[in-house]
């Protein structure tokens, strides 16, 4: 049990938002400020937020969604699920079209002002209420110490703040997720299964393919325990970034998870470096 959740529900977190929802709960659709989990009978619910918006308040949101919506209006909501919602300014709604109907939330952050708008459509908001509150529950829009954690399909690591998605894509096979900042660039990488990439070869052979000729000096070793490969270029000036960084790039294989991941550093520090190998895993 984590935070009080067992193991029926696991971690979410992705780009200033986190919380847990239940494991049968799957990402179909995946943006910047933008999240649908649907089980296998459809979508159950949809998530969209954005950065501090001084003076918005949910009232003034819903005025101009339901100009936008018809189907949109006030609504009470489901017992259990203002209590959940404590931390946040908030409004009841409910909607209707011909694709559906449910109920949902427009919160307000009461620290940074961040607006969030939560829906569940009228499934879960039935028969799942109480998934649905311990979605509510969790939710929150600032880590709770440290650095904030991201959590999406079968990968969780922590960045510093400074570091914002810039692209991030999710390939069968295949995730690469970009992060830039005044003090460097990072990618985070994720393929598998590795014993169908790595066949009769090694983690050697697949890693020059994808480290690129700009690094050299490998140097073999363990990442948590796993065999690893780095490389690292020498400290060099940026245009755009501040200060001197080095070029790093790691990858390792963990055979537990069948999968391969690597961190690619541009412009960055050792101990950030080291900091984002060491917290980024795969979970299943």
């Amino acid at each position: 049990m984590e935070n009080g959740i067992d193991s029926t529900f696991r971690e979410v977190g992705w780009n200033g938002i986190a919380f847990f929802a239940p494991a049968l709960f799957e990402i179909v659709e995946l943006g910047n400020s933008h999240m649908v989990l649907a089980d296998d009978e459809g979508p159950v619910v949809e998530i969209k937020w954005g950065k501090g918006q001084g003076r918005f308040s949910p009232e003034t949101q819903y005025r101009k969604l339901a100009a936008r919506f018809g189907g949109l209006k006030r609504s009470e909501l489901p017992q259990g699920w203002e209590e959940a919602l404590a931390p946040f300014e908030f409004l009841g709604v409910s909607w209707e079209e011909r694709r559906g109907a449910g109920k949902g939330a427009i919160l307000r952050c009461r620290q940074c002002g961040r607006g969030i708008l939560i829906q569940f459509h009228a499934r879960a908001a039935g028969e799942m209420r109480d998934h649905c509150r311990r979605i509510l529950e969790t939710l929150r829009d600032h880590p709770g110490g440290g650095d904030p954690a991201w959590a999406v399909y079968d990968i969780r690591f922590t960045l510093p703040k400074a570091f914002e998605l810039k692209k991030h894509s999710f390939r069968p096979g295949q995730y690469e997720l970009m992060f830039s900042g005044k003090r460097g660039a990072f990618t985070l990488y994720r393929w598998g299964p590795a014993s169908v990439l790595l066949g009769d070869g090694d983690l050697g052979a697949f890693s020059e393919s994808v480290a690129g000729r700009s690094l050299s000096g490998r140097v073999s070793g363990l990442q948590a325990g796993c065999p690893a490969l780095t490389w690292e270029a020498a400290p060099k000036r940026r245009l755009f970034h501040q200060g001197r960084g080095r070029d790093l790039f790691r990858i390792w294989h963990h055979s537990g998870n069948n999968r391969i991941f690597a961190v690619r550093g541009e412009g960055v520090d050792r101990e950030t470096f080291e900091e984002i190998c060491l917290n980024y895993e795969g979970v299943r």
